[in-house]
């Protein structure tokens, strides 16, 4: 897959990354849970996000990104605001006056592994194509080296956004199995899928049980150019022009926590490939950034 700016290598990367802001909730338990009952853990609030996540790590390789969504007129919002300054991401944040900002909750077991997550997102369907325009008007669109959304997003908005973005490659990602159907109906717009085994099997209606390297060849039938299917610990495997093949996971041998984790993979992959790097190589690189993400709190690694 080639970088669309590789014959103009000397202007830089652009980046826009559309999707979830949250104020996003941590429960770490002190001890594995205990089903019914109250259980000790450490609570703590950060920023995040799939797209968020994705452009926050991006801009630390130092690739030009904006951030575009949908925030609430609320202290949730200013916290989003402060989080993009930080990370040297271009505010497109787009307040809604009746809507609350996004809000994440994750409640992890001391080995670092989700429990459950809950999420309110709701505010992600108050998307409107104007105000997709409104933000993208800002840029000359010729230019843009590739937009990333989310599948918190209505499948309009991410058909719109992608059919504004004439040269730039289209990356998704399906965020969970309840959201991963936003971006069927949008496949055959979609050059790079960032997915995982439980939102691969839902996507694709597959039966439970499934092997990743079968959704990968299931995917490969598709008409999504290149895509990425994780596993955990698992290698990943992956697909491009109709082909498939895999990449064994380095062992770690302390997770701190598992969120955030595939966006990472999704950012430290998209940088690579803008970088003019093979879909193998970039996926190494995006691996990398993903395992520095385990072995910290929180999604977000600089």
């Amino acid at each position: 897959m080639q970088n669309p700016k590789s014959q103009k290598s000397q202007e830089p990367n652009t980046v826009i990354c559309i999707g979830a802001a949250n104020l996003d909730i941590r429960c770490a338990f002190e001890q594995f849970s205990v089903g019914g009952a109250s259980n000790p853990a450490s609570i703590s609030q950060s920023v995040g996000g799939a797209a968020l996540n994705t452009a926050r790590i991006l801009a630390a390789s130092k690739t030009r990104t904006r951030f575009i969504g949908l925030v609430g007129e609320d202290d949730g919002a200013h916290q989003i605001a402060d989080a993009l300054e930080l990370a040297n991401v271009e505010n497109g944040l787009i307040i809604h006056s009746t809507a609350a900002s996004g809000r994440y909750i994750s409640l992890l077991e001391p080995d670092g592994m989700l429990k459950i997550a809950c999420n309110d997102m709701k505010i992600n369907q108050e998307f409107s194509i104007d105000l997709l325009e409104q933000q993208l008007r800002l840029f000359d669109l010729g230019n843009i080296s590739a937009v990333f959304c989310d599948a918190n997003l209505p499948a309009i908005i991410i058909k719109r956004a992608f059919e504004l973005i004439p040269h730039g490659l289209k990356c998704a990602t399906t965020v969970s199995p309840s959201k991963a159907s936003q971006l069927k109906q949008n496949f055959n717009l979609i050059d790079i899928l960032f997915t995982n085994v439980a939102e691969a099997t839902a996507l694709l209606k597959a039966p439970s049980g499934t092997s990743t390297e079968n959704l990968a060849k299931m995917m490969a039938l598709t008409t999504v150019k290149a895509g990425i299917i994780s596993n955990g610990g698992e290698p990943v495997f992956y697909w491009q022009n109709g082909k498939t093949n895999s990449i064994t996971i380095p062992q770690m041998e302390n997770i701190t926590d598992v969120v955030g984790a595939g966006d990472a993979l999704a950012a430290g992959t998209l940088a690579a490939t803008l970088q003019g790097k093979s879909l193998s190589d970039a996926i190494q690189q995006g691996i990398y950034t993903a395992q520095k993400v385990l072995g910290i709190p929180g999604a977000y690694s600089s």
